[in-house]
């Protein structure tokens, strides 16, 4: 619901102006939440970005151009762009509310990426 009322109507009340940069904890959710906005009806008013630490330099500055005419920008990433990163049209931030984080697994005794909710 939230993505087709911010990152597709076209009306006074949501402005298609500025980028919508969406957190997810990694890659997988990543391309999953690509594809699901493919599908979406408004999915021909969107330039849809992935960023992640395993994209190349040139890939990931691509979130820093504008949009091709007439389209809204939505830029889906790690937290990669949480700190390091200004993007200076986003205007609609969506977190998760989950990232990966380095954890022990306490029965195995081995390290993993573990998807946890954020505690701040």
């Amino acid at each position: 619901y939230y993505m087709d009322r911010v990152g597709g109507q076209r009306d006074e009340q949501v402005p298609m102006k500025g980028a919508i940069l969406i957190f997810l904890p990694g890659l997988n959710e990543i391309r999953q939440t690509i594809a699901k906005l493919r599908n979406s009806r408004f999915s021909g008013a969107w330039q849809l970005m992935p960023l992640h630490s395993t994209l190349s330099q040139n890939e990931q500055q691509r979130v820093f151009e504008r949009p091709e005419g007439g389209k809204r920008k939505i830029i889906v990433c790690t937290n990669i762009a949480e700190s390091s990163v200004t993007i200076d049209d986003v205007v609609y931030v969506i977190d998760s509310g989950r990232e990966r984080l380095l954890g022990l697994n306490t029965e195995t005794n081995v390290s993993s990426l573990q998807t946890q909710w954020i505690a701040r």
